[in-house]
């Protein structure tokens, strides 16, 4: 039998430790989660949003359907300029480019400190 009043306080405090170190990692791990997730699923939004409005691209203008992606970015809150978003179209073809980067940063100080510059980029070719 293990005689457990003989372990010594500073064994105990090691396990404290490692709780301590442990659960700050897991603290970081989900704040960066939480921030940096929604780059993609809006990434993956705007996508898709690009390849439905491609669908339909021989009933709409140019600038409808320039309206209707900007209306779409400003929506999502991708950091976009409206010059990045260009439609080319040749051969009964549509293509939609688009670039932007998203920015993971932290505050401190009173200061924003950029951690990570994510860059994004759609391009899809449609046929219609």
């Amino acid at each position: 039998m293990i005689d457990r009043s003989k372990t010594s306080s500073n064994d105990r405090g090691v396990g404290k430790l490692t709780i301590l170190v442990f659960g700050t990692i897991i603290a970081v791990t989900l704040y960066t989660a939480y921030r940096v997730v929604p780059f993609f699923y809006y990434f993956y939004e705007m996508q898709t949003q690009v390849h439905a409005v491609s669908r339909v691209a021989s009933e709409l203008t140019d600038d409808e359907i320039r309206k209707r992606l900007l209306e779409r970015i400003k929506e999502l809150g991708i950091p976009a300029k409206p010059e990045a978003l260009v439609l080319n179209r040749y051969e009964n073809k549509l293509r939609v480019m688009l670039k932007y980067e998203e920015e993971f940063f932290i505050t401190y100080d009173g200061k924003d400190h950029t951690i990570r510059v994510f860059p994004f980029k759609i391009d899809v070719t449609t046929k219609y």
